[in-house]
């Protein structure tokens, strides 16, 4: 962290970060599996593809796109310093030129004289907001409802399909069987 020592025309480091650079992580669901297994209510398991990390009609990828923050510095040259006494003591503050050439004061909490020191403070603040985030914006727990609404339809039409594979080879036997029957009259 800057303080009073800093003069003009001098290099800091800025510490700060980028709140959505896209990253791709191993799906939270079926861990880049592509597939998930579902345990029924009778015990059954269930295997059918992970829709966390399919997307639209394309098949699971095994991994998912997020945006995550990503820390990041920038040096700066200080262009003015600005003291403020307060009731706590002094505060200082360091004006720099941005990209577009405007004066912008900066606190002191935010400099650091190496690009080190300003990585580290970034990637607890990335850290922080991302904390943030996820306390905030965890994925709902009804998600998983589809897996389990797909796999007991599906099994229900296989089992009727198998009663009614029955009842048809049913029939056809005994088509068969009267068939002989009357060959035989």
């Amino acid at each position: 962290m800057i303080d009073q020592t800093i003069k003009l025309g001098d290099v800091v480091w800025q510490a700060n970060f980028a709140s959505c650079a896209e990253v791709w992580l191993t799906c939270p669901c079926c861990n880049g599996a592509k597939e998930v297994t579902v345990i029924l209510g009778d015990g059954r398991h269930v295997h059918t593809e992970c829709k966390w990390c399919q997307s639209g009609f394309d098949l699971p990828r095994g991994v998912v796109k997020v945006y995550q923050p990503k820390a990041r510095t920038q040096s700066l040259m200080i262009s003015g310093i600005i003291k403020t006494e307060t009731p706590k003591g002094e505060v200082w503050s360091f004006q720099s030129l941005d990209d577009q050439l405007n004066h912008v004061i900066r606190k002191a909490e935010e400099l650091f004289f190496t690009e080190a020191e300003a990585l580290v403070q970034a990637q607890k603040e990335a850290t922080t907001y991302l904390q943030r985030n996820l306390a905030e914006t965890q994925p709902k727990q009804e998600h998983y409802k589809s897996y389990a609404w797909n796999a007991i339809y599906h099994l229900e039409a296989a089992e009727r399909a198998q009663r009614d594979l029955a009842h048809h080879q049913a029939k056809a036997h005994i088509c068969q069987e009267r068939s002989k029957k009357k060959e035989t009259q």
